[in-house]
């Protein structure tokens, strides 16, 4: 039987499977070929490359962040509100949005529900220790929200998120190989089972109290520290 040598090159970059995977990704056309001999040294010089080329297209994902926002095809008329309105009668809204802290290792998520009056009806905030990424923290808050929703019962439930990325991730039906696509398929998971909740977009403006609360996950616990168990 004969032997295949491959190159660092081949079996990363040129092979078929590996090519997939790097365009499964979003970096495909980033990565390239180096002419490493080592491991390390090819990824330190793709990975460079990726963030090269990530800058470049840096301005002109910003001028196309509004646009994108309303020339999405997955956009429905009920996305993209600008100030929070109240749900129909009997019905609850719930907002959701994540916050990362300075100075330390840890991120926060913070759900707000609401009544048709615009009453509170609960709020919840939760405070994760690790890194991850703006789009993966705020997935992690939706998907906690959505559980959170489950285990209150609660019916006819509009869950508002300021994460466009986490919309268009549930609405689509691709599969991402990451952490972020996992948390993903685990909120289609919850919501194959909440049967009338749906999931909408909306514009910062319109999920500061949700951000608010996302925010004092990091004060209470220095309140709890300074103040002790009474707290």
């Amino acid at each position: 039987m004969s032997r295949c040598i491959m190159s660092i090159e081949h079996a990363l970059l040129l092979c078929t499977r590996a090519k997939q995977v790097w365009e499964r990704v979003g970096i495909g056309t980033a990565i390239a070929a180096t002419g490493a001999s080592y491991f390390l040294d090819w990824c330190i010089q793709s990975f460079a490359a990726v963030d090269a080329e990530k800058r470049k297209l840096l301005p002109w994902s910003n001028a196309q962040k509004s646009l994108i926002e309303t020339s999405w095809s997955g956009y429905t008329i009920d996305d993209g509100a600008e100030q929070w309105v109240v749900p129909s009668e009997n019905k609850i809204k719930v907002n959701v949005n994540a916050a990362f802290f300075n100075g330390g290792n840890k991120y926060g998520c913070g759900f707000v529900a609401r009544d048709h009056h615009g009453m509170l009806v609960e709020g919840k905030t939760l405070l994760f220790t690790g890194t991850a990424s703006p789009e993966l923290a705020e997935s992690i808050g939706v998907r906690e929200a959505m559980s959170w929703i489950k285990s209150h019962g609660w019916q006819h439930v509009t869950l508002e998120t300021n994460c466009l990325t986490v919309v268009q991730a549930l609405r689509s039906s691709m599969d991402m190989i990451s952490l972020f696509g996992q948390v993903i398929l685990d909120c289609k998971k919850l919501l194959s089972y909440l049967k009338i909740v749906s999931v909408l977009f909306v514009k910062r403006s319109a999920n500061m109290v949700a951000h608010n609360c996302a925010r004092y996950g990091i004060c209470s616990i220095r309140l709890a520290t300074l103040f002790g168990s009474r707290f």
